[in-house]
């Protein structure tokens, strides 16, 4: 919400900082994901690559040794991969067209690609390969897969001018959409849906007008494991956080179940920490 406000006080782009649940090998148990906004002309695929791109090239040109030093695994062909990753625009697929390059793939996936289900992690690593390896932006998602905020495209609305990110190892790393910034569309959807009170708040920030606008989120801990080379996020976070380290936690949910586990509330709280489930093919997206 309070992004949503700042968009029309703040020009350009800019980067809010978000950490939410997240349980398997791309992400921490608390995911950092970094949220960019972007208003007016500015195109948010746009703003990624170049984003992506100033990251591995300055990593590439003053960092090379570090890379050296903090993981074996940063071989030569790793740092030549990173380096081809940015020398070219990055393909944009239509989601349909996405859907169509999995089937004709005659790969078996373990996950059948539907033209209304979300993509999973084996379908986006083929994608990458079918790419040559450079990053990907996948386009244009079903309406009905994002939420009530998307901007439909102009002359298709049924589907959301959004986008996924692909890159590397950890398939998915980054997602976003254009904002809805017209007041009676958006009403007209949360009537549809039935939680035109609920979000009556959101409304009312668009009820005098807003700036066209749109945004991604894109994982941190993900983006350094790329350009390290380093398969878990786990390995990559400076500060290991989780959701029961907070006194909320320690004063709700973390008494109730230690005392019906009879253990204290530390015990209880380290037990949860390694309740890490490693099946990235069930990351839900990041927006």
């Amino acid at each position: 919400m309070l992004s949503s406000a700042s968009t029309r006080t703040m020009g350009g782009s800019y980067v809010w900082y978000l950490a939410e649940r997240g349980i398997c090998k791309s992400r921490f148990c608390l995911f950092f994901c970094i949220l960019c906004y972007v208003v007016n002309s500015h195109c948010p695929t746009q703003v990624l690559e170049d984003l992506y791109k100033s990251v591995v090239r300055i990593v590439l040109e003053k960092h090379d040794k570090e890379l050296a030093v903090i993981h074996p695994h940063c071989a030569e062909d790793h740092l030549k991969a990173l380096e081809a990753s940015i020398s070219k625009p990055f393909p944009h697929v239509p989601y349909c067209e996405a859907v169509e390059i999995l089937r004709r793939s005659g790969e078996a996936f373990i996950n059948v690609p539907g033209a209304d289900s979300d993509l999973k992690s084996d379908h986006e690593r083929y994608l990458i390969k079918h790419c040559a390896g450079v990053p990907v932006f996948v386009t244009d998602f079903p309406m009905a897969s994002k939420p009530f905020y998307a901007r439909a495209n102009d002359g298709d609305a049924t589907t959301a001018a959004s986008f996924d990110m692909l890159a590397g190892g950890v398939c998915e790393l980054a997602g976003g959409t254009l904002r809805e910034e017209r007041y009676d569309v958006l009403e007209q959807r949360l009537e549809a849906l039935g939680k035109r009170e609920q979000f009556q708040g959101y409304l009312d920030l668009r009820r005098l007008g807003t700036t066209p606008h749109g945004g991604f989120g894109l994982g941190f801990e993900r983006l350094i494991s790329l350009v390290t080379n380093v398969p878990s996020s786990r390995d990559v976070t400076p500060f290991p956080r989780s959701w029961t380290r907070t006194l909320a936690a320690r004063g709700t949910a973390g008494e109730e179940s230690s005392q019906a586990s009879g253990k204290s509330s530390v015990q209880a709280e380290d037990d949860d920490d390694f309740d890490i489930d490693d099946d990235d093919d069930h990351v839900d997206d990041e927006e």
